[in-house]
């Protein structure tokens, strides 16, 4: 019912129907409510108020009053404890190497050999070891039949501290007897433990006896394993029968990586007169033997095993000497291209200097250029100027009336 009197009242806004056209359709509403039976309410009746107004309405009690709070007392600053050193029972401040020898007797004393180990020993004939290295070898698991077998190989007077370190790289009785076989004996057990550590073997040994290193001394078989020599190496190097090799030649060849191939191959481009130096020098400074190839094409050959260390140590390339071939200079010797690399020339300079077409251009010309610094740009300044009749003379002092 409240819908339809709203939906009248808007159509009255809107200016749809009358205010009369209204009262008629309200009356009609009325009239149709009555006929339904609907009850309505008795006169003056009103709608009792709602809850909240009637809480609003009833007296409010009086709040109990908050006790205020004591004030809290201020917290003292805490003094700073300072840290308690240990120290030693004669009252001595305890050093960190007293802390580590204390941890280890702490250590030993929660760890120490069975008796039954102690025991095995010194049945065995090993009484002399304290109470300290006996836990040590029992910790190493260094075994009764270990000392035993070290022993009847000739290491029965070994402290403890060396039984370990055999023991660590894994050297056996077998082991010691092939190297003194080898022809290595009265070796030490830090000397064993070396040659174990480098993997050298009793046949290592007999290998180089049999290339003809017969005046072997420990130095110098553990130089060998400390950089890889292997057998092969040596043997081949034995075969391109290079006068004076030795242990310490062989070595410094294996640390330049300068191979027996390498020796053969500079020897078939004329390189005959090498000597372990001279090797060793090439294999520093990577003397490139497909430039070596490069040169004696061009007609450079043959060069020494010393130029060509310093053509590499001064970067000079292949193209460098084609370009300086290219001028066909009267005065031009190989070594020459040592000094032009060292003062800067390069090949698209030289080739520049080159179209300038000076009449008396010699090598010695060129290097002066590079000493005083004079450019392609100044060069070419200078024919534009002279033309035809500039030469390597004008140049020349043109370069150091610069400089």
């Amino acid at each position: 019912m409240q819908e339809e009197r709203l939906r009248i009242l808007q159509m009255v806004a809107d200016g749809v129907i009358s205010a009369a056209d209204a009262a008629t359709l309200f009356s009609a509403l009325e009239s149709g409510r009555s006929a339904a039976g609907e009850k309505r309410p008795p006169a003056g009746w009103e709608p009792p108020e709602p809850a909240s107004a009637v809480a609003a309405q009833a007296p409010r009690r009086p709040e109990a009053p908050i006790p205020p709070v004591p004030p809290v007392p201020p917290v003292p600053p805490v003094r700073p404890v300072s840290p308690v050193k240990p120290t030693l029972p004669s009252g001595r401040p305890m050093a960190p190497r007293d802390r580590l020898e204390q941890a280890l007797r702490h250590h030993r004393h929660e760890h120490h050999a069975p008796k039954e180990y102690a025991a095995e020993l010194a049945t065995a004939g090993f009484a002399s070891f304290s109470a300290r290295e006996i836990d040590r070898l029992w910790h190493s698991g260094v075994s009764v039949d270990y000392l035993q077998s070290l022993a009847d190989a000739g290491l029965a007077d070994l402290s403890a501290r060396k039984i370990i370190l055999l023991a660590h790289h894994g050297v056996t009785a077998d082991y010691i007897r092939a190297l003194a076989d080898a022809g290595l004996t009265d070796l030490s057990g830090r000397h064993i433990a070396q040659l174990a550590t480098h993997g050298i073997s009793a046949d290592y040994v007999r290998g180089l006896r049999e290339a003809g290193f017969t005046d072997l001394s420990l130095r110098d078989i553990v130089k060998l394993g400390t950089h890889d020599v292997s057998l092969e190496f040596v043997r081949r190097f034995r075969k391109l029968d290079l006068p004076g090799l030795s242990i310490r030649d062989l070595v410094q060849l294996a640390i330049h990586d300068v191979q027996p191939d390498y020796v053969r191959q500079a020897r078939e481009l004329g390189l005959t007169d090498l000597s372990i130096r001279h090797l060793v020098q090439m294999g520093i400074h990577d003397v490139r033997l497909d430039d070596v190839t490069r040169y004696r094409e061009m007609g450079l050959a043959p060069l020494s095993p010393r130029l060509l260390v310093q053509m590499a140590i001064h970067d000079v390339t292949p193209e460098l000497a084609k370009s300086v071939l290219a001028l066909d200079l009267s005065d031009f010797e190989p070594r020459d291209l040592v000094q032009m690399a060292i003062h800067g020339l390069r090949p698209a300079y030289v080739r520049g200097i080159g179209e300038l077409e000076l009449p008396d251009l010699e090598a010695d010309d060129l290097i002066h250029f590079g000493i005083h610094g004079l450019s392609l740009e100044e060069a070419r300044a200078a024919k534009e100027i002279h033309g035809k009749v500039l030469t390597a003379e004008d140049l020349r002092r043109l370069a150091m009336q610069a400089a």
